[in-house]
């Protein structure tokens, strides 16, 4: 019989694992990013791309004299998404340059990724001058360049506690659960934040105060239909619970009601910090649901540790055709496309824009914060998938099978939506969908040897950031 998820194997020896120093598929992973930034720094535009010849002198000159623009309040979410944006490709270039030993070497390679990183946002910035309308100026070249040098300080700092983690995942059991709960919930509260546009004036301010008693008693999803808002209100409590567990995990002392009130102040932390950022409309029921999701994590994990995890397994894999249907209907009813109204060819075709086609272009004209949730939305919508299709099958062939299972079920989504008169298809979803399918179906299997207590089989994969999709 396996053993509970809160008692580790003592027979099983912890595997030997390449650390993270070793950097393999650094250099791939920070390649893709970079060419990842400059499609959305070159390609993606108003119009979409938009080349315009220009002498290479010129440019050069006009990349010189950048000005230094004096922006409004409206214009933070989207300097904190420039520095975001460059932060994975400063932690992956150093990465790629990391040595095993020497601290000397280590501050060498760190200045070495810093100035490479520094290079590619000079570059990119003049490449975006033969792309106009694109704003080229001494403001995103700063947020870019901090978000190179907090990637290489992250990566700096971090790197021995990302392979301690690594080898916690790898080895399976108590510690495993307690760091992948904890790595999903710095995610979590990361998102909750995003993109960090703090009020940072007294206007500000004063704004963002005199708003509070409006937004703490707002409702989630005002101007929606009740059923897309009771969805809402689900699949938010439901993102709380690995909260829950992680508090029960590391504290097994705590009763229900301490993890409760635990929850309820992490909740109203993050509430009253959202209260100073510029977008976030935090309400008091918003605390309320996310504080159920953290007992109901609790509740669960408590209820678990009795039980074997392997029959619960077994029994989510019978499950797996029964929950097809409600899944494909829940999918499509949320999506709009249950109703008896839909577009004819003609009229289809001329509601249809060419710039649907052009990857994350909707995600470039709406704010960082709608695209970041509309992002998350699809990546929920779709794991599923990869879910179900590691726990029929498994192993390397369902990756394939549940990203495209995932990309034709999008497709057909889109394609549905497109015919749908208020409705806008994104075809940028079908590559979420297989991306989201294809993970979950990877990170599946790993998740329930941790649970069962046995070697995740992750540290095949290599180090942090190299888990391959």
């Amino acid at each position: 019989m396996a053993k509970p998820p809160h008692v580790e194997s003592r027979s099983t020896p912890r595997p030997s694992l390449p650390l993270i120093h070793h950097r393999a598929r650094f250099p791939l992973w920070a390649g893709l990013y970079a060419l990842a930034v400059v499609y959305v720094s070159l390609a993606l535009g108003p119009n979409g791309a938009n080349f315009v010849a220009r002498d290479p002198d010129a440019a050069w000159h006009m990349l010189l004299t950048a000005p230094y623009l004096r922006t409004g309040s409206d214009q933070r979410p989207d300097w904190m998404a420039n520095l975001l944006m460059l932060v994975p490709l400063g932690f992956l270039a150093t990465g790629a340059l990391w040595p095993r030993r020497r601290r000397m070497r280590r501050g060498l390679a760190a200045a070495a990724a810093f100035c490479g990183c520094a290079g590619f946002v000079v570059a990119v910035k003049y490449a975006q001058l033969f792309f106009p309308p694109r704003t080229v100026s001494l403001n995103y070249i700063l947020a870019q360049s901090l978000g190179c040098f907090f990637g290489v300080a992250l990566f700096s700092v971090l790197h021995g506690r990302l392979s301690a983690l690594e080898r916690d995942l790898a080895a399976g059991g108590r510690r495993a659960l307690i760091g992948l709960c904890g790595l999903y919930a710095l995610m979590l509260f990361l998102f909750f934040l995003f993109p960090f546009d703090f009020a940072l004036n007294a206007a500000d301010l004063r704004e963002r105060v005199a708003a509070v008693p409006h937004m703490l008693l707002s409702l989630p999803g005002e101007g929606w239909p009740a059923s897309l808002r009771l969805i809402l209100v689900l699949a938010a409590t439901g993102a709380a619970i690995p909260v829950g567990a992680l508090l029960t995990l590391t504290n097994r002392a705590m009763s229900l009601r301490g993890i409760a009130a635990a929850g309820l102040l992490m909740m109203s932390a993050v509430a009253a910090i959202s209260v100073l950022l510029l977008d976030a409309t935090p309400s008091l029921a918003e605390i309320g649901y996310r504080t159920a999701g953290v007992v109901i994590g609790a509740v669960l994990t408590r209820w678990l540790e009795g039980q074997d995890p392997a029959s619960w397994r077994n029994l989510l894999a019978r499950l797996v055709p029964w929950m097809i249907l409600p899944y494909g209907l829940a999918v499509l009813f949320v999506n709009g496309l249950l109703s008896p109204h839909w577009r004819t060819a003609t009229q289809a075709r001329a509601a249809f824009d060419g710039l649907d086609l052009l990857p994350f272009y909707h995600d470039y004209i709406v704010s960082k914060a709608h695209a970041a949730q509309s992002i998350a939305v699809e990546l929920a919508t779709f794991a599923p998938i990869g879910m179900m299709v590691a726990l029929r099958s498994g192993g390397g062939a369902g990756v394939w099978a549940a990203a495209l299972a995932a990309s034709l079920f999008s497709l057909a989504i889109e394609l549905g939506r497109w015919f749908k008169p208020g409705l806008q298809p994104d075809f940028s979803n079908v590559l979420i969908a297989a991306l989201a399918a294809g993970l979950a179906a990877r990170l599946t299997p790993a998740f329930w040897r941790i649970v069962e207590g046995r070697p995740s089989g992750l540290g095949g994969c290599g180090e942090i950031g190299h888990i391959r999709p």
